[in-house]
């Protein structure tokens, strides 16, 4: 709900920034009544639209390596145990 919420107001202020660079000084005071009852709406129905070519995927291949490279160094930290420190008690 939260993470919807954020993308409405991101949404708002990228159409609000839109309408001062572009549509503040225009005279077609139409076009900016219609521009300022639209947005609103999308800002509410693009959070729900979903495209695939923004989706970014990681190949099964470097799931695999990760995984594998994170299994061999936790059994590489297991393995190791305590190491006893000597010191010399002379100065």
């Amino acid at each position: 709900m939260l993470h919807y919420i954020l993308q409405i107001l991101i949404f708002q202020m990228l159409f609000l920034v839109i309408y001062d660079l572009l549509l503040k000084k225009d005279t077609f005071f139409n076009w900016n009544r219609l521009y300022l009852i639209i947005t609103p709406i999308l800002s509410f129905i693009l959070p729900f639209v979903k495209i695939e070519s923004f989706k970014t995927t990681t190949s099964q291949i470097y799931a695999s390596q990760v995984e594998r490279v994170i299994t061999i160094s936790t059994e590489g930290l297991t393995s190791l145990g305590t190491t006893e420190i000597h010191q010399n008690p002379t100065n």
